[in-house]
């Protein structure tokens, strides 16, 4: 998103629906009890693709030049952001990793 930001834009609002719907809002793997906080070396695959994805949608701000443009984008990013800094979660329903 940000090195190559020319050539993903033409599928950027695709890859960002994908990011939000398709894994952040996903939870294939609940949590169960256990440790709040493990290593990253222990993380599992669904926790690592919504790190991955949170930083694409966050990479896709950092690489966007017109000023008017990154405002408009950034409300929703930014209201997801909120979301899971305040309440740790983006499915209040149950635990995610």
């Amino acid at each position: 998103m940000i090195l190559a930001s020319d050539n993903v834009e033409k599928r950027a609002d695709d890859i960002i629906d994908t990011c939000i719907k398709g894994i952040l809002m996903q939870c294939h793997d609940p949590l169960e009890g256990g440790e709040e906080w493990i290593e990253d070396s222990d993380l599992g695959v669904e926790c690592r693709a919504k790190i991955l994805a949170l930083k694409i949608l966050a990479n896709r701000l950092r690489s966007n030049i017109d000023p008017q443009t990154a405002e408009a984008l950034a409300k929703p990013v930014l209201r997801l952001l909120g979301t899971l800094v305040q309440s740790g979660e983006l499915r209040l329903e149950e635990d995610t990793p």
